[in-house]
Parts: C-alpha cells; sequence; structure tokens
C-alpha cells in the first residue's frame, strides 16, 4: 500500500485538490505502467489522505522501460546481471528455459556438435544408469557446457583411469552395439579418447571430469577466442546503437559485416537479458540501452 499525505514517520500532512487526484491516480496509473489499482480517499485528523492498494504481479513491470526495486525508502533502478537476475527470479525461470528467437541449426557450430552430439552424449547414454529415473542432464553456459549422468563404475576407478587405455565396459550394451550398427560410434573403449582428440583439434581443453560413486560430470571449456569474438561483435552493435538509437538490422548488418542471422540471435539475447530494450514499433521505434 501507498499512501499520499504521509510522512515517512506515519504522521499526517494532508493533500490538497483530493478529488482530481482520486480520477487521475488511476488513469495515469493504468496508461503508464498497465496496473490497474484500488485508490481510497481516507480522512485522517480532519486531513485528506489517499491510500492506494497494489496487488502483487506476478510479473516484472517496467515503467518506460525501466525497472526499479525499493528497498526501504530507496529506490533502486536495476541494470545489468542484476536486472536479469530480477526478471529471472520473478518469472521463476533460468537461463536453460529461455528459447532464443529466429535460431536455427545452421546458426550452431557443426564443430561442437561433433563432439557434443556425436560423442559426449552418445557416451553418456551407453553409461547410463536408467533405473535411477535421472535422465542426463546437460547444463550450458557462455564459456563452459557441462554434461552429467548417472552410472555404475567399477570398484577403484577414477578420473585418471578414464583419460587411461581401459577396458569397454558399457552399463547399456544393448544401446552400445545399437549405436555402433547405426555408424554414430566407431568403437567401443575409445569414447573418452575420441572426445580428447576431437577437443584437441577443435583448439580447445580437453574436457574435465568429476568422478563420484554413482555419477560423473563432464565440463568442456569453450574456444575463448570465439567467445572474444562474438564479445566484439556485441559491443560493435551496442556502439552502433548508442550512436543512432534508431538504426535499422539492416545498418547492424551492413556496419559489422554480420549476417542477419546473427544480429538478430545477438539482439535477441540482449534482449532476453535486459540489456537491451525497444521502445516503440519496428519502423518508428528505438533501442535503449541498460548498462
Amino acid at each position: 500500500m501507498l499512501y499520499i499525505g504521509k510522512r515517512d514517520d506515519g504522521s499526517v500532512c494532508g493533500v490538497a485538490d483530493s478529488k482530481k487526484l482520486m480520477e487521475d491516480i488511476p488513469n495515469k496509473v493504468r496508461d503508464t505502467l498497465g496496473l490497474i489499482v484500488d485508490v481510497d480517499l481516507i480522512n485522517e485528523n480532519g486531513l485528506d489522505v489517499i491510500k492506494i492498494t497494489v496487488e502483487e504481479n506476478p510479473y516484472p513491470v517496467n515503467y518506460k522501460g525501466e525497472y526499479h526495486y525499493r528497498t526501504g525508502s530507496t529506490k533502486q533502478l536495476l541494470q545489468g546481471s542484476a536486472l536479469t537476475n530480477f526478471l529471472l527470479r520473478k518469472t521463476g525461470k533460468n537461463w536453460d528455459s529461455i528459447p532464443l528467437e529466429n535460431i536455427t541449426v545452421e546458426d550452431l557450430d557443426k564443430e561442437s556438435f561433433d563432439i557434443f552430439h556425436r560423442e559426449a552424449i552418445f557416451n553418456a547414454l551407453i553409461h547410463q544408469d536408467f533405473s535411477v529415473g535421472v535422465p542426463v542432464q546437460i547444463s550450458v553456459y557462455k564459456d563452459k557446457l557441462y554434461i552429467s549422468n548417472d552410472c555404475v563404475f567399477p570398484a577403484n576407478w577414477t578420473a585418471e583411469t578414464l583419460m587411461q587405455k581401459h577396458r569397454s565396459l558399457p552399463h547399456n550394451p544393448d544401446i552400445a552395439n545399437t549405436f555402433f550398427r547405426a555408424g554414430f560410434i566407431e568403437s567401443w573403449g575409445r569414447g573418452v579418447e575420441k572426445i580428447c582428440r576431437l577437443c584437441k583439434e577443435y583448439g580447445i581443453s580437453e574436457p574435465e571430469y568429476t568422478v563420484h560413486p554413482n555419477d560423473i560430470m563432464m565440463m568442456f571449456k569453450a574456444n575463448m577466442i570465439a567467445v572474444a569474438q562474438k564479445d566484439d561483435t556485441v559491443n560493435a552493435i551496442l556502439a552502433l546503437i548508442k550512436q543512432n538509437p534508431s538504426i535499422t538490422y539492416e545498418a547492424l548488418t551492413e556496419k559489422t559485416g554480420k549476417s542477419r542471422r546473427t544480429i538478430s540471435r545477438i539482439i535477441t539475447e540482449l534482449k532476453t537479458t535486459g540489456t537491451l530494450v525497444r521502445v516503440g514499433s519496428d519502423k518508428s521505434g528505438h533501442w535503449e540501452i541498460n548498462q
């Protein structure tokens, strides 16, 4: 609840022209924020006080493209990672559940799929303990990727054992045989070896293994040169938008030398994180940067 006509210490100072405010406040709140609020006029000590009641909203509400957070008597403008975390927490989402628009398989790096899809995923399925009821889990971050699965290791096996030559002991031999016959894997017992070889060929470090008695987790680190190149493109887009907030996708494509698809993907990511906000229509609107 918000009171107009009271000081911070709760003492009453009243408001002038309360009838006009009673008419204006609901309309302005609705038109500016899209919220419907209850506005009541109360009298305390012979003075008019307006009480505004706002129901809790399950979704974040912005004011002219900006998000503010109130702590005590102070108001903070949310930007950058603070804004991102607020939006995710408010909507009950995480990065894994947020789809990126305008993305096709062709946008994804084929070399990463060679390692990730053909080797790491198949290897996890071959050794997965499906009786546990927990699926193979994949977590993707900007600079790393995790694959974890429940499995049953031979006694005394460690991460070092996996990196060395070892016997092929698939927990699911029928799945392994199916993948082999389908051409998804070249041979048994060489999954880790091939993953490490492919990582070396594509210029990324070998995966790091964390081995527990009943599960294993692989961490792939990104090729930071590729990450840096993407960051350069992001910075170039933001610099161009800062110079000309009304710049079009076509102009961004021409000035950066990147494809329209790449520009669209990066713009979508920046909008998702709250770094970039579109104000107005596609034709007559403009961009605003929150950093």
